[in-house]
């Protein structure tokens, strides 16, 4: 007695120091039937009423999906009507009774909800519920010709309203569907197969069997997608509708794993596991090929597709069941972890994950075929004892962020038979380990200061990973379109490195507009907003924790302004720049946007006064017209390396002139105005004039005085390098000593060492 009491205690010291001390990858059971008994058929009291009585009778296969902390399961085959239609409301740990509409099928009010149409009786469907809480169901089963007897119609019941709506699909089993036909295409009859939706909202369809009853059923390997918008069915990869025998290889498959293709196809197959990762990304593991009742061999091989291209990989091919592989297997109990990796309880209990291409056994190692184990016999306890029987499980992916949740099918019950089920358990996940980055401009030695419109830097842009998780889907965006339309800059040898500055594979960059690397230090100012003022969008497809990226660029600032330096702030010293990111979980992350301060300076630019030649009016003269000359010089020989337009396309200028009272433009006018420039005609040089673009009229001051501002086009050579503006004066009383000029033009360094009239530092 004292022994046995010993035990007992130390049994409850443990048992009660796992519940305060484990809360993750811990078995607890809910709600239902353990095993099967004479009373395991449906028991409720009021229809729509939780009550903790509830509960759903023994069955497999059913339809369901889980919206709003509430799992949905329809029909079933089992010791239940196989139509009605039941939920378990999480918050409130009770099932509640929805109703049922009878065996038999009503095909009425077609694309329309509707309080008369419903699908009947109906096992081993394809199903999945939406983010509206509708609940997709196309095919499965009945027992029309004694014995799973496949279907395609398609049906939607919405959670919200309980009500049916026929989408589609024949009203009669055993249909071929069509394909390729004048006829819309439609997914032949199936049942064992899964549905599930894309990250667009899109509903799809894989593989399955056809049975009508005659002849032996026949695997499928086609996938469908239907296009919740359109309400059309498309089949996207493998045989569209065509029967494969049983039990033969079929599928195109490469030689080793890893290969990717679009030309691949899977082999036919049914009650696969299958998984939908974070990345939209679809996952199908082992399966039937053929009927699991009429001798089908397991499958054992591990495929990922990417709908968006449609193409297949191959990652790999179990072998027999071991400590490291779980062999040939279906109708698991599958789930996406919260680390982003599909997960699978087997129906001899086991858990497995694929990780690091393979697939790999967790928790208790020696777990095997058993019933179900529940020591204290307690439903919401979760604990390190309680284990889940061996079942052929009845639904996929129903879980919250803290928990999975298994409905029994068929399998062996806590009397140690094999039978139907009807248990719901929970297993509780590990929690997401949250990603977290860190990003910051770590460098920028731009001086904004000197005498060319074209001058470059360095740039570098840091993210670190700070925590355990891996961050996925890094999206750097930075950049921005310029506050001024004469400041830009361009982007060159765009680089993104690791923190030993090895370049970092797999990364896409884009911009808008698209931006090429040029030769650094060229003259390309051309202010050409095809050319400049990109934003950038770097994409990143993962950073390991404890990692570091950088993004490194030469930046070439084209500097030219037009503007008062105080009235804008000048981009082309201004970076802004965000990151966006993911987890494994599926969870999104956004990082505030930096900058560093934009500046106002306008010391990059260079902006020279000149004077004009101005004339000398005699006493009594009266109206007169004359010209004023303005940047009069020399321009040297092109044999003096001076490269007078290849790399210096579209320079601009602009005058600005005070006019005293009394003194206008002669016509008023552009034509006033003639600007000249020198252009390169082999070995000499030619000059071209040019007319004004445009002539902004100032309002006339109090003294009488007029400010005009003239824009010159894009040159195609060097800047205007002479203006000459016709004037007229009113009278002899003018005073013209108070005509003011002033060019504003753009060239760079070199440039403005050749003597072609205008210099820096040198005035007329």
């Amino acid at each position: 007695m004292r022994n046995r009491a010993v035990k007992f205690i130390l049994f409850a010291f443990v048992y009660f120091s796992a519940q305060n001390i484990f809360a993750q990858n811990q078995w607890s059971f809910l709600r239902g039937f353990l095993s099967t008994y004479g009373d395991s058929w449906n028991q409720f009291t009021t229809a729509g009423v939780p009550n903790a009585n509830n509960r759903p009778g023994v069955r497999e296969h059913c339809g369901s999906g889980i919206y709003n902390k509430k799992i949905w399961i329809y029909g079933g085959d089992g010791y239940t009507s196989g139509s009605d239609v039941w939920y378990y409301d999480i918050n409130q740990k009770a099932w509640v009774y929805i109703g049922d509409s009878g065996g038999n099928g009503v095909y009425t009010d077609k694309l329309s909800e509707s309080t008369t149409a419903h699908m009947g009786k109906r096992s081993r469907m394809a199903s999945a519920i939406d983010k509206s809480g509708n609940m997709y169901i196309f095919g499965g089963e009945t027992q029309d010709l004694g014995y799973h007897t496949a279907w395609n119609d398609f049906w939607k019941y919405n959670t919200n309203t309980n009500k049916w709506t026929w989408l589609g699909g024949s009203t009669s089993h055993s249909s071929a569907g069509s394909f390729g036909t004048s006829a819309p295409d439609w997914p032949r009859a199936r049942y064992r197969a899964r549905g599930w939706f894309d990250t667009d909202g899109n509903y799809w369809v894989f593989g399955g069997v056809f049975y009508d009853g005659v002849n032996a059923p026949y695997p499928l390997n086609d996938m469908w997608k239907y296009t919740v918008s359109s309400q059309k069915w498309t089949c996207e990869t493998g045989d569209c509708n065509a029967l494969n025998p049983p039990n033969t290889p079929g599928g195109v498959y490469p030689s080793t794993t890893g290969q990717t293709s679009t030309t691949y196809k899977l082999r036919a197959r049914s009650d696969y596991n299958y998984w939908v990762d974070n990345q939209g990304n679809f996952w199908f593991y082992g399966g039937y090929n053929g009927e699991v009742h009429s001798g089908a061999i397991q499958l054992s091989d591990t495929w990922r597709y990417n709908p968006k291209t449609k193409a297949w990989t191959l990652l790999a091919i179990e072998g027999y069941m071991s400590d490291t592989s779980p062999g040939s297997q279906a109708e698991a109990l599958c789930w996406l972890g919260n680390d982003g990796l599909p997960w699978m309880k087997l129906p001899n209990r086991t858990i497995w994950k694929f990780m690091n291409g393979a697939w790999q056994k967790t928790g208790n190692l020696n777990v095997d075929w058993g019933p179900p184990y529940l020591p204290t016999n307690q439903p919401f306890e979760a604990n390190d004892y309680n284990i889940a029987g061996s079942q052929f499980t009845t639904f996929d992916h129903i879980k919250t962020d803290s928990s999975v949740y298994l409905f029994n099918g068929y399998g062996l019950g806590a009397n140690n038979q094999w039978s139907y089920m009807g248990a719901l358990w929970k297993y509780d996940l590990e929690p997401n380990p949250k990603a977290k980055l860190e990003f910051a401009i770590t460098k920028d030695d731009f001086v904004p200061n000197g005498i060319s419109p074209y001058k470059t830097s360095n740039r570098e842009i840091t993210i670190t990973n700070v925590a355990q998780q891996t961050a996925i889907n890094v999206v750097l965006k930075f950049g921005k379109t310029t506050q001024n339309t004469y400041s830009a800059t361009h982007i060159n040898n765009l680089k993104i490195v690791d923190g030993a500055n090895s370049p970092k594979t797999g990364v896409k960059i884009t911009a808008s507009p698209y931006v090429g690397p040029d030769p650094v230090g060229t003259s390309l100012c051309s202010y050409d907003t095809a050319y400049y003022k990109s934003a950038f969008e770097i994409t990143i497809p993962k950073i390991e924790a404890g990692q570091v990226v950088k993004v490194l660029a030469l930046v070439n600032h084209c500097m030219a302004n037009f503007d008062t330096p105080t009235s804008n702030t000048y981009s082309w010293n201004h970076w802004n720049a965000q990151v966006s990111y993911g987890d494994y979980a599926g969870e999104k992350y956004n990082l505030d946007l930096i900058t560093n301060a934009p500046t106002k300076t306008l010391d990059s630019f260079n902006w020279y006064e000149y004077k004009a030649p101005i004339p000398t009016l005699n006493a009594g003269e009266g109206s007169k017209l004359f010209t004023i000359e303005l940047g009069s010089g020399t321009y040297a020989n092109p044999s003096n390396n001076q490269n007078l337009g290849s790399d210096f396309p579209k320079g601009k200028a602009r005058l600005d002139i005070t006019l005293p009272q009394n003194v206008y433009l002669a016509n008023g006018s552009l034509t006033d105005i003639i600007g000249e420039y020198a252009v390169a005609s082999g070995t000499t040089v030619q000059l071209v004039n040019v007319n004004s673009s445009s002539l902004n009229f100032g309002n006339t001051t109090s003294d009488g005085t007029q400010k005009y501002v003239v824009l010159f086009p894009e040159g195609q050579y060097l800047p205007i390098r002479r203006i000459k503006v016709k004037l007229r004066a009113a009278n002899s009383a003018v005073n013209l000593s108070n005509i003011k000029t002033e060019i504003y033009t753009t060239f760079n360094s070199e440039f403005a060492t050749l003597n072609y009239g205008w210099k820096p530092s040198i005035k007329p």
